[in-house]
């Protein structure tokens, strides 16, 4: 069952695992089905599954080697989840409003992010075609049933936002699959893999993260293309990807307008006093830092008091809630995960397409999302802490090598 070298085992699951939760919700909005029979049934699976794939792989395959600095990474994340756990802990014990969603976060943090990213261990042996043809099933449904369950809210006058939604997809999570979609459309086109295809939902995609609202998860999308293509300099990749997103835009703009739709709004008034979104984001970002000075090592609570919500920016969270030694104990992996990111662009296949998806998780997470809560970027985090080395020997040096299988 976990051979997985010759199977498509593991690579089916790894697609499942990052981005199945939204289909079995979408499915679930679609079919009425309220009590999360699919979505936590998902949720449940995927912690076993991953616990079993862990175990087996380590009890028979080995198919990584990491150097002394990348073990010293793991630990380094390791002690910033145990400072972070300590945290919750002391916001349990110390707050004066306590609820239940403390606990929730560890709940969260432990069976929704940190044991499912175990079958990322594997990411040197998953192959990106029938990767690329599972996660695009899966966020092709998402991005076509969200819609449609939209529709379904409006005319049953349930839902008068005009930014796309349903009970259980929200327009950051909408926004951030279709973006998903679009950047491994981006890398089958690149791949030269049905490209005719994926340039088609590239086109999709961008046209419904407008609709989405969800100004991250674009913005993220372009800061993630921007640098693909500045490492990867061609004249060729420039004007291919220029026309592609101008097409997309242009198309995006006149449906928007034809359809006198609104939601291109939140992008026009970034910054002005309508934006309520962003204004309460730049309160939980000064009420976080404020929070960091006042407890400078150590850090206070985990949430950020005036809005009682984590602030939608990481790195504000992780200062705010376990100080500057937590800071430093996550933010030095994190830059050492970010530049082998970066460098990994320059390969092709799985490697080049997982290096897109943490970046873009990334700069989304600098937006919206939360340590306890984003699985996605987790679960990139251990993709790249394993994807494959090897030092080679030379007669003059020792070279770095990144594989791709």
């Amino acid at each position: 069952m976990f051979k997985i070298k010759k199977n498509k085992l593991a690579t089916i699951f790894s697609a499942c695992a990052l981005f199945a939760f939204y289909f079995f919700a979408s499915i679930s909005d679609f079919l009425n089905i309220t009590n999360g029979l699919l979505t936590w049934g998902f949720r449940g699976t995927a912690v076993l599954l991953s616990l079993t794939a862990f175990f087996l792989y380590f009890s028979k395959h080995k198919y990584f080697t990491l150097s002394k600095f990348e073990y010293a990474v793991i630990i380094s994340l390791f002690s910033f989840l145990i400072m972070y756990s300590f945290a919750i802990f002391r916001s349990i014990v110390n707050y004066e409003s306590f609820s239940m969603s403390e606990i929730n976060y560890v709940l969260w943090l432990l069976f929704i992010c940190l044991i499912p990213s175990l079958i990322f261990i594997n990411i040197n042996v998953i192959q990106f075609k029938p990767f690329v043809v599972v996660s695009s099933v899966l966020l092709l449904f998402i991005v076509i049933l969200t819609p449609i369950n939209y529709y379904n809210m409006l005319t049953a006058g349930e839902n008068l936002n005009t930014r796309i939604q349903s009970y259980s997809v929200n327009p950051i999570s909408y926004g951030h699959s279709a973006i998903s979609l679009a950047i491994i459309s981006f890398c089958a086109i690149k791949e030269d893999f049905h490209k005719y295809s994926f340039s088609i939902i590239f086109l999709i995609c961008i046209f419904f993260a407008f609709l989405s609202g969800s100004r991250g998860a674009v913005l993220s999308f372009f800061a993630v293309l921007s640098l693909y293509l500045i490492i990867n300099f061609r004249v060729k990749y420039l004007i291919k990807a220029a026309i592609i997103l101008l097409i997309g835009i242009f198309i995006s703009l006149l449906l928007i307008e034809h359809y006198e739709v609104t939601v291109f709004d939140s992008f026009l008034n970034v910054g002005s006093k309508t934006d309520l979104s962003a204004n309460i984001r730049y309160q939980s970002y000064e009420g976080g830092l404020g929070q960091f000075e006042q407890h400078f090592l150590f850090g206070d609570h985990i949430e950020e008091r005036t809005t009682g919500f984590y602030p939608h920016n990481i790195l504000i969270e992780v200062l705010m809630s376990t100080g500057l030694f937590g800071f430093i104990l996550f933010f030095l992996p994190l830059l050492f995960i970010t530049t082998k990111a970066l460098y990994s662009l320059k390969t092709q296949g799985i490697q080049c397409l997982v290096a897109l998806l943490f970046l873009q998780f990334l700069f989304g997470a600098m937006f919206s999302g939360s340590i306890f809560a984003n699985y996605s970027l987790w679960y990139m985090v251990v993709a790249l802490l394993f994807s494959q080395t090897a030092y080679v020997k030379s007669p003059h040096k020792s070279l770095l090598r990144l594989h791709n299988e």
